[in-house]
C-alpha cells in the first residue's frame, strides 16, 4: 500500500491553480487543513471503511492526496474541469483515485446513489450560474441520507472582496465579479447563512452551519455540513425566492447594483488592456518602419533575395 507522503506533488503551474502561494509546504498545510475541518464536521462514529467519497472540484488533488491511505479500503473519486490537473493526477494517483474530467455544465459520469460522502472545498466560493444544477447533480449520485461538506464565502469577506461592508440581512446570493476572466481569479459568489438554509436546504437538510471569517490574518472559509433529502427538484426550485421571506426582495436589489458596478468595472479593465494593446502595437510598427527604412536593410536586400529564389528553388 502506498503512503501519502510518497505520493509527488504537481508542478508549481498547477498548484497555484487553486489560488494560494505555489510553494509545496503551503500546498500541502491547505490540503491537510481541508481533511482535518472535514473530518471534524463528520458524525463522531464515522468509518471509510467501505464508503464511497467524492471529492467534488478536487484540482490536482490538495485535499485528495491526504486521504490516499483511506483509498486502501474506501472508493475515492475526484472530479475537476481543469484539463491539466485532472491528467497530472491520473498520472501519478490513478490506481488509488477514480478520476473524471468534468465540464462547467452539470453533468458527472457516476450513478444514481453512489456517494456516502461528497466534499467541496471552493467551489461553491466560485460558481454563479451553474451552481443549482451542480447542487443537484450531486444530490443525485449521493446515496439517501448521504452527507455532503461545502464551504462557502460569507458576507463578512465583501468588504475585502467588493471594497464595501454588506450587512447579513442585506446579501442573499452575491456574485462578485460576474464575467472576470479565471486568470485574474474568476467570480467570487456570497452567500448569507439565511440564504444558504432557504436555497440549499430544499435538497439538504443543513446539519451544521461554521461561519468563516479571518482567522489569524487568514480568510477561513465557512463551512454547511448537508444531508441529502429524498425530494425532486429543478434547478429553478432552488433559485426561486424563498416565498414570505423579506430579505429576499432587499438582497436581490443589492446583487443587482453590485453587478452594475462590476461590469463597469470589468468593461473599465478591458479597455485599459486594449489600450496598452494598441500601444505596444504603434510601437512595434514603428519599430519595423525604423528597421525598413535603415541604410543596412537596404544595402542586403540583394541577398534576401537571393536566398528567397533560392528556398523556392528546393
Amino acid at each position: 500500500m502506498v503512503a501519502q507522503t510518497e505520493l509527488p506533488y504537481p508542478p508549481d503551474e498547477l498548484r497555484r491553480r487553486v489560488g494560494q502561494p505555489g510553494d509545496v509546504p503551503s500546498y500541502d498545510q491547505v490540503g491537510k487543513e481541508c481533511r482535518d475541518q472535514l473530518l471534524a464536521a463528520l458524525p463522531a462514529d464515522w468509518s471509510f471503511s467501505g464508503r464511497r467519497v467524492l471529492d467534488f472540484g478536487c484540482g490536482a488533488g490538495r485535499t485528495l492526496r491526504h486521504f490516499a491511505d483511506e483509498a486502501g479500503e474506501a472508493e475515492f473519486w475526484g472530479c475537476d474541469v481543469d484539463d491539466a490537473s485532472i491528467a497530472w493526477l491520473r498520472e501519478h494517483a490513478g490506481d488509488r483515485f477514480t478520476l473524471r474530467r468534468v465540464s462547467d455544465a452539470p453533468g458527472l459520469d457516476a450513478p444514481d446513489g453512489h456517494f456516502d460522502l461528497v466534499y467541496a472545498f471552493s467551489v461553491f466560493t466560485h460558481l454563479s450560474e451553474h451552481w443549482a444544477g451542480w447542487m443537484l447533480e450531486l444530490h443525485r449520485v449521493m446515496r439517501d441520507d448521504g452527507l455532503m461538506l461545502a464551504t462557502f464565502l460569507g458576507p463578512e469577506f465583501a468588504a475585502e472582496l467588493a471594497g464595501e461592508h454588506l450587512e447579513e440581512d442585506h446579501v442573499g446570493m452575491l456574485v462578485l465579479g460576474a464575467g472576470r476572466p479565471w486568470d485574474e481569479g474568476g467570480p467570487c459568489t456570497v452567500v448569507s447563512r439565511w440564504w444558504l438554509e432557504a436555497h440549499w436546504g430544499r435538497a439538504f437538510d443543513v446539519l451544521g452551519l461554521e461561519p468563516g471569517g479571518w482567522v489569524d490574518g487568514r480568510a477561513r472559509q465557512g463551512t454547511a455540513l448537508l444531508r441529502k433529502r429524498k425530494v425532486d427538484l429543478c434547478a429553478r426550485d432552488l433559485e426561486r425566492p424563498e416565498p414570505g421571506e423579506p430579505r429576499e426582495p432587499i438582497a436581490l436589489q443589492v446583487a443587482q447594483n453590485v453587478m452594475i458596478r462590476d461590469t463597469a468595472r470589468i468593461a473599465a479593465s478591458q479597455a485599459e488592456r486594449i489600450r496598452e494593446l494598441s500601444t505596444s502595437i504603434e510601437e512595434l510598427s514603428a519599430s519595423r518602419e525604423v528597421v525598413y527604412s535603415s541604410r543596412s536593410w537596404r544595402l542586403t536586400a540583394p541577398l534576401r533575395g537571393f536566398a528567397a529564389r533560392a528556398r523556392r528553388r528546393r
